[in-house]
């Protein structure tokens, strides 16, 4: 962001040769090397000219003296950096008469102040030419002659204008807006996602609506908005406000056993001495066991989740369904079916593997893949990844059901897998309906949350904070598209805990008409009633096409 003085120190930091903690502005001492580094037929680099970091742009004199920008003041000039910067860093009359002559011919210490500059992203970029009364003064002193023109501005703004050093600066933004991010990075979207989730929570709670709308053209929290007393009624945001919590911490522990998984060294080809897969079974042993943990704590946590919903649903959306549902059901997972969430982990994690030794053999083989008739075994090993991914995905999904009987249940691993097939093949329409549509909007929701934090980390951005000074940042690209991809990421976090709602109201809802011939004996009373209403709609669908079909008949005689 700051660039490099001439000896390589970085501007503003206080670590180098010399403390330049207040020093974040470069500025070229020699306006001829800056002018010879923009002409083409010259092998001179900008890099390679004098540069020296100063607290701000300096600026030509107007009056009888000529200004100098001298050197920090090292070896014989013993002056403190305070002092040095409070004579504007300027010591020429303390120099001996062979260093004033050598910096009239500009080879320092000392070197004039002949062009007006300004603050171009850190860096002090002159102006074309200089100012005529210091270039009088400078000519009267006997100064060597002085090159100008648009080269000097056009090598600086170059240079400064390069995709490496843009890059570069849109890093440093992230760095520079810390609170932006802080704030719409971290702060926002909890904010955001919990306001959503008040409402978006209650309706999945309620009403499984994503497939059984209330009114026949009506959004899917109509109702709940017409409803006199839901809030009293049909409450559970206080204990979902566990659930909440709980996948958060439970989301960081995972995030940081993969962070550790991508980053071990373990999981990374060890220098062997033999060949490459003598070490296969070194490396598959510790990765194994981190996928494995990853996916049994994610089991943990979504039964858990599983089997505070069910306790809503099975106190038929009463206020009081007991002083803590998640801890209780934290406690009935730990207590009782730590067994059949290793088992269900185990089936992913060994998956997940096998896919890990075809993608290791792959690269192992990828000289082969290069050679004529190579594009065989790329296609064969394409197929066997997509194969096993399409493989994960179904046990996925059958284990996320699975772990819902097993919340509100107390089954086995198998019978519960065996029962949630059984009622995801018998309602195969409805599932479908509330996974597609329910993925639909969750994924809006997501993106809605995620543009709100892009766009409060923009309206901060524009503040004055961050146009001038030491916190300007030169875009507000990389810093609003941080936040946005922290919110999206921290609403994901967030709307799984609704679409683990909606699955277990729906699955709970399927369990109890087939345990009741049909029946549902413990859905919620304004569940009922959306469902009612949901079956008078088809019915008055139904007999209008009737009608229609007969109308029709009838003009066809």
């Amino acid at each position: 962001m700051y660039g490099f003085d001439y000896l390589g120190n970085t501007c503003g930091n206080k670590k180098g040769s010399v403390n330049l903690e207040s020093y974040n502005v470069r500025y070229w001492q020699n306006p001829n090397q800056v002018y010879r580094s923009g002409v083409l037929s010259d092998p001179f680099n900008l890099a390679d000219a004098r540069s020296i970091c100063l607290q701000d742009c300096p600026t030509p004199s107007t009056t009888n003296y000529l200004t100098w920008v001298c050197d920090y003041p090292q070896g014989p000039i013993n002056l403190p950096m305070v002092d040095w910067a409070g004579r504007n860093y300027d010591y020429y009359d303390l120099l001996s008469p062979a260093q004033k002559c050598s910096s009239i011919n500009l080879t320092g210490p000392c070197y004039p102040v002949l062009f007006q500059s300004t603050n171009f992203f850190w860096s002090c970029e002159l102006q074309a030419s200089p100012v005529n009364e210091t270039l009088k003064l400078w000519t009267d002193m006997g100064g060597v002659s002085i090159n100008s023109g648009d080269v000097i501005v056009q090598a600086v703004h170059n240079a400064l204008s390069e995709p490496t050093a843009v890059i570069k600066r849109y890093i440093a933004d992230l760095g520079r807006a810390w609170p932006v991010l802080v704030v719409c990075g971290g702060i926002v979207p909890l904010l955001v996602n919990y306001m959503a989730h008040s409402s978006a929570l209650l309706c999945g709670c309620n009403y499984m609506a994503y497939y059984y709308p209330p009114q026949c053209g009506c959004s899917f929290c109509h109702p709940l908005l017409l409803h006199q007393g839901w809030m009293d009624r049909y409450r559970c945001n206080y204990s979902c406000d566990w659930v909440w919590y709980q996948q958060g911490l439970f989301s960081f522990y995972k995030c940081c056993g993969k962070s550790h998984w991508s980053n071990s060294k373990s999981c990374h080809i060890p220098n062997c001495s033999i060949s490459y897969f003598g070490c296969v079974s070194y490396i598959l042993g510790d990765c194994t066991a981190l996928t494995y943990k990853c996916r049994f704590i994610n089991a943990c946590c979504l039964t858990t989740i599983a089997g505070a919903i069910a306790a809503y649903y099975g106190a038929q959306g009463k206020t009081s369904f007991g002083w803590a549902p998640v801890l209780s059901s934290a406690k009935r997972v730990v207590q009782y079916s730590l067994g059949s969430m290793a088992l269900g982990s185990l089936l992913v994690a060994i998956i997940e593997m096998i896919r890990f030794i075809i993608e290791f053999i792959r690269k192992r083989l990828k000289l082969l893949e290069l050679a004529p008739g190579g594009c065989c075994l790329s296609l064969l090993f394409c197929c066997a990844q997509c194969c096993l991914g399409c493989i994960e995905w179904i046990v996925k999904f059958i284990n996320k059901n699975a772990y819902i009987v097993i919340a509100t249940s107390g089954k086995g691993f198998c019978r519960a897998a065996g029962k949630a097939s059984a009622l995801i093949v018998s309602n195969i329409l409805k599932v479908a309906a509330v996974n597609i549509l329910g993925d639909l909007i969750l994924f809006l929701g997501k993106v809605c949350v995620s543009l709100v934090c892009a766009l409060f980390a923009f309206l901060m951005l524009e503040t004055h904070k961050y146009k001038s000074g030491n916190s300007q940042v030169s875009s507000p690209l990389f810093p609003v598209l941080f936040c946005w991809g922290v919110g999206y990421i921290t609403a994901g976090h967030f709307f799984a805990v609704v679409e683990m709602a909606i699955d277990t109201i729906l699955l709970s809802f399927c369990i109890d008409a087939d345990e009741h011939n049909g029946t549902a004996m413990f859905a919620p009373p304004l569940l009922i009633d959306t469902l009612r209403s949901h079956a008078r709609c088809q019915e008055a669908a139904q007999a209008a096409h009737a009608l229609r079909k007969q109308k029709k008949a009838a003009r066809g005689k």
